[in-house]
């Protein structure tokens, strides 16, 4: 009985530990959906520039103007691909339905569904 009592225990942390972790990728979710937005905006922005100056009048700009230009666009990408990087690890996904596990149960088998 000492023996289950102990399996139980480690059940308990592991699924404590399991719902930590969860927490943690909801709030890195969030995190990407809001820089994500915020990337779009920039990219956006960074577009209505560029569309308001029309080819010939980006000659007429300055080597800062067009740098600053330039910046914009290459930080709103970094943003974009960091946040594509920020993804879900598998282990926290049913192996069935490839779903977030919200309250992980281990089978017999040693998988958790």
């Amino acid at each position: 009985h000492a023996e289950l009592g102990k399996a139980r225990q480690e059940a308990d942390e592991a699924r404590a530990a399991f719902h930590v972790v969860l927490a943690e990728v909801g709030e890195a979710d969030a995190e990407f959906t809001a820089l994500a937005k915020s990337a779009a905006r920039n990219e956006s922005a960074s577009r209505a520039k560029v569309a308001q100056l029309q080819g010939e009048e980006l000659e007429h700009l300055s080597a800062g103007q067009l740098e600053a230009l330039l910046d914009e666009n290459i930080s709103a990408l970094s943003r974009i691909q960091k946040a594509r990087l920020a993804t879900v690890p598998d282990d926290f996904k049913c192996c069935i339905t490839l779903e977030i596990m919200t309250d992980p149960v281990m089978a017999a088998d040693g998988h958790s569904y």
